[in-house]
């Protein structure tokens, strides 16, 4: 929105939220990940956090040094973005963790590990895809950040998904105090 418009402070809020955003990218990986370990039966621990927020904490850093230094990007006196001598590393940073993520998936569901069935694997998949869907829109759309809009799409969807699951198990927690059995059927998917 702010790209080559004059206005003063135009340079460094261009400076500032393209910082932001790139680093905030490699987050929304990280998240990602957190919540696709957890998604498959890991104990995410506040330890195991930590060490999977890390490179978005060092990607964070590099991205406000590039304001100063232009290393991961640079922003011209007209207001202009351009990418800086390594923003190949931002961009390592930002897909690494989703695809450590994706072939974390991957092996879970060639093991057939018990701890989650098989259709709350392929629905983690069917979430994965809306990022990797951005990811290409952005390939051929320039200036549309379309990954990591996806992803944060992804991870709303997500989070309401487990709302309304964390709902209707309460609600048939709360039934079953007053009823011997309880079942569930949902009719649209055999279930």
């Amino acid at each position: 929105l702010i790209e080559g418009r004059q206005f003063p402070g135009a340079v460094a809020l261009n400076l500032i939220v393209n910082a932001l955003y790139l680093g905030g990218g490699v987050f929304i990986g990280c998240l990602w990940y957190l919540y696709v370990l957890e998604s498959l039966g890991y104990r995410v621990t506040p330890k195991l956090q930590a060490i999977v927020m890390l490179p978005g904490a060092v990607f964070m850093l590099l991205n406000l040094i590039s304001i100063k230094t232009g290393w991961i990007f640079t922003v011209s006196p007209e207001n202009v973005y351009s990418h800086g001598p390594l923003f190949w590393l931002q961009s390592i940073g930002a897909y690494g963790m989703i695809v450590v993520s994706f072939v974390h998936i991957l092996i879970q569901l060639a093991r057939g590990d018990a701890r989650v069935p098989r259709k709350d694997i392929h629905k983690l998949l069917k979430f994965y895809l809306i990022p990797v869907i951005g990811s290409i829109v952005s390939l051929f759309q320039t200036g549309m950040p379309g990954t990591w809009t996806c992803g944060a799409v992804s991870i709303v969807l997500i989070y309401l998904r487990d709302q309304n699951r964390e709902i209707l198990s309460g609600m048939i927690t709360a039934m079953a105090a007053d009823y011997r059995s309880i079942y569930h059927a949902n009719l649209d998917k055999d279930e």
